[in-house]
């Protein structure tokens, strides 16, 4: 791989991390707090829709544990049973708020 290859790939992890975790506009949450508003309120829908675009984009940069996390909102969002909502989307916090950083170091 090119060093031009690399720096694209890397661009657009970071590009992606950006989407993923923070917003580009200071007005809009980041998509964990429109998860947790999702799970206060009991917004299965909403629920079921962040954690799948969520899913899609870690799934993307091979983040297999943040997946299967963004896959358990999403079914808990589909199912409706949103007792288990408030725990997995803390692991998944933890989790990217782990990863986020290693991530952004690997940027040229």
């Amino acid at each position: 791989m090119s060093q031009e290859n690399i720096c694209q790939t890397f661009a657009l992890l970071d590009e992606t991390l950006e989407t993923v975790a923070y917003s580009r506009h200071p007005e809009d949450p980041r998509v964990i707090d429109k998860m947790d508003t999702a799970i206060t309120k009991g917004d299965f829908v909403h629920l079921a829709r962040e954690a799948h675009n969520l899913k899609s984009a870690v799934g993307t940069m091979g983040l297999e544990q943040a997946q299967e996390l963004c896959q358990a909102l999403e079914d808990i969002g589909n199912s409706q049973q949103i007792q288990a909502g408030a725990s997995t989307l803390a692991q998944l916090s933890a989790k990217l708020q782990e990863i986020t950083p290693a991530l952004r170091q690997l940027k040229p």
